[in-house]
């Protein structure tokens, strides 16, 4: 498609931007998480994501410091969108962050398939499923539902990958200071619906960082590193995680039929760590 936006007399000029793609087609997936405050290194990432000609820009959370100050939406967000003209012509899907909020802005300027909180989309051969982890089964419980509903859609069951994105990760082995070691609730709530229900591959933010490990057949990446300051402080509290890296990232998912290829990138573009999935089918 084809398009310019004109207000009053000035132009955008024409822009592009494909529709998703059939379910057979190999598929390019950006994942990156937690640029926030750290909008000049997300500058740096954007042009070096779309030199890799991607066709969906995933995040796991936090795309602002605070959901609520107009300037860190303009800031942090969208200026950064700008670079090579990204914003223009790559969709862009995300999960919900804590410092994104719930303040109208967080509504105001995005709009998500599903209830805007949690959904689901069908990208080539694999089913990506957002969720949001800033609502505890406690006070949404309709959200559990939802995903033991969606892991049993035809939709799901008959894609390659079932790929799952939150914010808050179930575990982690950095930090900016000793103490936390993932989400608890998410440990105890979810984990075990991703270890029996066929999810093959978690993705998170929050830590500030790259790690990557597996956990009973379930691949869990944290790649929260799209520019907030670096968790430095080692928990080692985790052995799944095979690689536990503070730096900043970008990460290229590639579904091509049964396949799945994960590369994560440095800020200067080197690779950082690989790794790739077979479909287990249902």
């Amino acid at each position: 498609y084809r398009y310019e936006v004109l207000v009053g007399s000035s132009s955008s000029g024409e822009h592009s931007f494909r529709s998703p793609p059939l379910p057979d087609t190999p598929v390019r997936v950006a994942v990156s998480a937690d640029n926030q405050s750290g909008y000049k290194v997300f500058e740096q990432l954007v042009p070096a994501i779309a030199g890799h000609d991607v066709d969906l820009l995933l995040m796991a959370g936090d795309i602002v410091n605070d959901g609520s100050d107009l300037e860190d939406w303009h800031q942090q967000w969208f200026k950064p969108l700008e670079k090579a003209s990204f914003g223009q012509t790559v969709p862009v899907l995300f999960a919900r962050g804590n410092h994104d909020g719930e303040h109208p802005f967080a509504y105001a300027y995005s709009t998500l398939p599903g209830n805007g909180s949690w959904y689901a989309f069908s990208w080539g051969r694999a089913r990506i499923i957002v969720l949001d982890s800033e609502v505890p089964t406690a006070g949404a419980p309709e959200q559990l539902e939802w995903l033991l509903a969606e892991l049993e859609s035809k939709e799901s069951k008959e894609a390659a990958f079932r790929i799952a994105t939150f914010h808050k990760p179930p575990f982690t082995n950095l930090w900016g200071h000793d103490g936390y070691t993932g989400e608890s609730w998410v440990r105890d709530e979810w984990v075990e619906v991703f270890e029996t229900k066929g999810v093959d591959l978690v993705l998170c933010g929050h830590t500030h960082g790259y790690l990557r490990g597996e956990r009973n057949g379930v691949t869990y990446a944290i790649v929260g590193g799209g520019g907030g300051g670096l968790d430095t402080y080692v928990i080692e509290s985790w052995s799944l995680f095979e690689v536990n890296l503070s730096a900043h990232n970008f990460n290229l998912m590639e579904v091509d039929g049964q396949s799945l290829r994960f590369t994560s990138h440095g800020l200067d573009g080197e690779v950082l760590d690989a790794f790739e999935l077979e479909s287990r089918g249902q």
